[in-house]
C-alpha cells in the first residue's frame, strides 16, 4: 500500500534593520521563495521524499536547492536505516553586511555561502519503542563560508569541509 503527500510552499520575507550609523538610516533585503516536496511511503516500511526550492533575492543571485531522503524500517529488529542528500544556501545577514556598532564593520562584499552534503545512519528502537538510539555519519562541503574576522565578516575562499558522527539518545522515561 502506498501513501503520498505533496506540499507547496510560497514564502516572502523582508528583513529590515534600523541603521542610524549608515546614510539613509535603514537597510532591508527581501526574499521570495517557492518550494515543492513530495513524500512517498511504500509497504509501510520504505519512506522516500524529494524536494526542490527556488529563491529570488533582491540583493543576491536567484538560487535553486534540493533535498532527497530515504528511510527503511526493519520491523523484525526494531531498526530504521536513513539517508539524505541535499544542497543549501545561506545569505549574509544584515549585520554581517552592514555592521551594527563601531566595533563591528559590515562587509557589503560578502557573497552567500552554499552547501552540499549527505548523511546516512541507523536508529534502533528499544524498551517497547520508548528508547531510541541513533548514529548518523555526515559529510558537508560549504563553499564561501562566512566567518568573523577581527571586526568584520569575510567569506573563506574555497570549500570548508565538515564530517563526523552524530549520536543521539531519546527516551520516554514514563508513559506520562
Amino acid at each position: 500500500e502506498a501513501e503520498q503527500a505533496t506540499t507547496l510552499l510560497l514564502e516572502q520575507e523582508r528583513d529590515r534593520m534600523d541603521a542610524s550609523f549608515l546614510a539613509g538610516g535603514e537597510v532591508s533585503v527581501e526574499n521570495r521563495g517557492v518550494a515543492l516536496e513530495h513524500n512517498l511511503s511504500l509497504m509501510d516500511s520504505l519512506h522516500l521524499s524529494a524536494s526542490g526550492r527556488f529563491d529570488q533575492n533582491d540583493s543576491f543571485d536567484d538560487v535553486k536547492t534540493y533535498r532527497l531522503t530515504a528511510a527503511y524500517e526493519l520491523k523484525a529488529t526494531g531498526s530504521r536505516l536513513h539517508a539524505s542528500l541535499g544542497t543549501g544556501v545561506k545569505n549574509p545577514t544584515l549585520t554581517e553586511l552592514f555592521g551594527f556598532a563601531a566595533n563591528f564593520v559590515g562587509n557589503p562584499n560578502l557573497t552567500p555561502e552554499s552547501n552540499k552534503g549527505w548523511d546516512a545512519g541507523i536508529e534502533q528502537y528499544l524498551w517497547d519503542d520508548r528508547l531510541t538510539l541513533d548514529a548518523t555519519y555526515f559529510r558537508n562541503r560549504v563553499t564561501d563560508l562566512i566567518v568573523g574576522s577581527g571586526t568584520t565578516a569575510i567569506n573563506l575562499e574555497g570549500e570548508s569541509p565538515s564530517e563526523g558522527v552524530e549520536l543521539s539518545l531519546n527516551a520516554e522515561l514514563t508513559e506520562d
